[in-house]
């Protein structure tokens, strides 16, 4: 059986997307949970959402509640427990309680485990969510952000950072951030055509932040979603312009590795002289790439001045190779 996949859905407004995506990935293991900022009634009052959230909560299959039980024992982060036994997490009844509560699942019988929908989630607050407590998503979505009404750049690039800080707290170690944004909004030399960088949301510099990094930028299909239906522009039912709109697909930044220093030997006139550089420099000042018969571009360009040059004057190459390290001596020659 295919391992079980997790998906959390941010800042949705009629469910639509939500829906689509559930009816798209029907019978497969995955677990889609989404969530919106608005209390329950005030979400329904969206054209549609009453019907849309009744497809996600009907979407999937039955499948056993271990199998989600595992995939939490999995993903729990070892800061976050209380108990430890050993190299096994163990966890509260209460903390199980907390994160099957809000998909219906019991503990010990077979659970229709399909779409979860749930409200009043803030999106820059995820970390601090008891429905969410101890659980990592595979896939956080958040399509079309805006903090509402006729709002700047500036607090929408503090939304961004902010969702981003909060986001990696339910990330999953190989998970994906996806953000869909605007034609122009994101401030990447994939909008086209590309805002000044003061006037964009600078969205990988919010990602940033929070130690995410920019994967990869593909457009937004919306015909791939056919009963999605754009909506939320300055907190109304009108719709963005999903036409051109980019997916941002951000990950988890490599651990700072601090940088290595290596020991060079060489003679500085018959003695024997060991200093150190960064592992970083070595990669250029040892390529020899003007070594007879290297194919090296700078060694082409070499032998094409010195042959325009050798038909006018005497040329001669030196041969010699030159220390990195000087005596006083020779310094006082040159």
């Amino acid at each position: 059986m295919s391992p079980l996949r997790s998906v959390l859905l941010v800042g949705e407004g009629n469910f639509s997307f939500s829906a689509s995506l559930c009816q798209s990935l029907r019978g497969s293991d995955t677990i889609v949970i989404a969530t919106c900022l608005q209390q329950e009634d005030e979400a329904l009052r969206h054209e549609g959402s009453a019907t849309n959230i009744q497809i996600i909560r009907e979407a999937g299959r039955i499948i056993h509640s271990s199998q989600i039980f595992s995939r939490i024992l999995e993903n729990k982060i070892p800061e976050r427990t209380n108990c430890i036994r050993g190299k096994k997490y163990m966890m509260k009844i209460h903390e199980i309680t907390n994160i099957m509560g809000p998909m219906g699942l019991g503990l010990h019988e077979p659970s229709y485990c399909g779409g979860t929908v749930l409200f009043d989630i803030d999106c820059t607050k995820l970390g601090e969510c008891m429905s969410l407590k101890g659980h990592l998503f595979d896939l956080v979505i958040f399509n079309f952000p805006h903090c509402g009404r006729k709002s700047g750049v500036k607090k929408n690039r503090e939304l961004l950072k902010n969702f981003f800080h909060s986001c990696v707290r339910v990330l999953s170690e190989d998970g994906e951030i996806h953000v869909s944004l605007c034609n122009g909004q994101g401030g990447t030399p994939a909008d086209q055509p590309k805002r000044e960088w003061h006037n964009s949301w600078q969205v990988a510099a919010m990602a940033a932040e929070a130690q995410l990094i920019l994967s990869d930028i593909r457009p937004f299909e919306s015909e791939k979603y056919q009963s999605y239906k754009c909506t939320g522009y300055r907190s109304q039912d009108k719709g963005f312009h999903v036409e051109k709109a980019l997916v941002h697909v951000f990950t988890h930044s490599l651990p700072y590795a601090p940088p290595q220093r290596l020991t060079v030997e060489e003679t500085v006139e018959g003695e024997k002289v060991q200093y150190q550089m960064p592992a970083e420099l070595s990669d250029y000042m040892f390529r020899e790439f003007l070594k007879s018969g290297s194919t090296h571009p700078v060694k082409l360009v070499q032998d094409f001045v010195l042959k325009g040059l050798a038909e006018s004057w005497c040329v001669s190459m030196i041969t010699e190779t030159i220390p990195f390290l000087l005596s006083g001596k020779q310094l006082n020659l040159i």
